[in-house]
């Protein structure tokens, strides 16, 4: 594959995949807001008024746009995508309550027709109520003021959610030289105690030798419930990156990595000795967190 070394031409590239990428998320924001306004008619209900798992549920969905274009495109998120998910996030937001706004009717009479949207939504926050889904579904009395700072909540968990997608997409490993995200990853190994792992590490050619110091670092006395052992690769140019992670109940959190070009990782696997160990041209990127 050709690589662009042209700064203008690069530039280009660049603001071309951002505009698609853009795109991308903007249509699943806008696709965010019509389910949630389709929910809220079928069920009398609302997701992204449920905190924090439906607001944050929403705003992954509004962003999942950016997570699949970027890997279309191969491009990782700079700042300015960042700012750009947030922004359409923001706007998403305030696309679900413009819509229900929209639809809302009293005794047959559009509240659109009678009230502004500011003053709808002042009314609809200063008079919200809270509904616990401990205690029968029984709804707290109006918040008033305090309305405000829950509905402030919301936005901050719906924004959280729009915000995962670009930390994912930062931590998954992406090759340097080719420009493109590293393949779908193939699990190596599922261990729930640290004899298991060093047992797997003893086959490997590999000097895995920090990879302990890392957990130590890394995780240290962090409650997990496993370790993770996971295998990824360039397609292009045949870069492969071992991965190291601690499972934890929902994530899984990476605390090494090792980049490396070959047929195997495995001794056992070599024909005469460890010289057909072969370091990357350019290492892949291996941020861990």
């Amino acid at each position: 594959m050709e690589r662009i070394t042209l700064d203008g031409v690069e530039q280009t590239s660049n603001l071309k995949a951002e505009l698609f990428i853009a795109a991308g998320g903007l249509a699943t924001g806008v696709l965010a807001a019509v389910v949630n306004f389709l929910f809220a008619q079928g069920t009398d209900g609302d997701i992204a008024s449920v905190l924090p798992h439906g607001a944050g549920a929403m705003g992954l969905l509004a962003a999942s746009g950016y997570y699949f274009a970027a890997i279309v495109a191969r491009q990782r998120p700079t700042r300015r995508v960042l700012v750009n998910m947030l922004l359409i996030g923001f706007g998403c937001f305030a696309l679900t309550e413009y819509l229900a706004y929209q639809a809302l009717t009293v005794d047959g009479v559009r509240v659109a027709d009678v009230l502004s949207f500011w003053d709808y939504y002042r009314v609809k926050v200063e008079h919200v109520q809270v509904r616990s889904l401990h205690d029968g579904g029984r709804p707290s009395p109006e918040l008033g003021s305090l309305g405000y700072v829950w509905e402030f909540g919301r936005l901050c968990c719906f924004l959280l959610g729009s915000g995962l997608a670009s930390t994912y997409l930062q931590n998954k490993p992406y090759c340097e030289t080719c420009k493109r995200y590293f393949g779908r990853r193939r699990m190596l190994l599922k261990a729930r105690d640290t004899a298991k792992v060093n047992e797997f590490v003893q086959t490997l050619w590999l000097d895995t030798s920090s990879v302990g110091e890392e957990y130590e670092r890394r995780v240290g006395k962090q409650r997990h419930y496993g370790f993770r052992v996971w295998l990824s690769g360039c397609k292009t140019c045949g870069t492969k990156l071992l991965t190291f992670a601690v499972a934890h109940q929902y994530t899984k959190q990476p605390f090494a990595a090792y980049s490396f070009r070959g047929e195997s990782l495995f001794r056992k696997d070599l024909s005469a000795d460890e010289s057909q160990a072969e370091a990357p041209a350019e290492p892949a990127h291996r941020k861990v967190s």
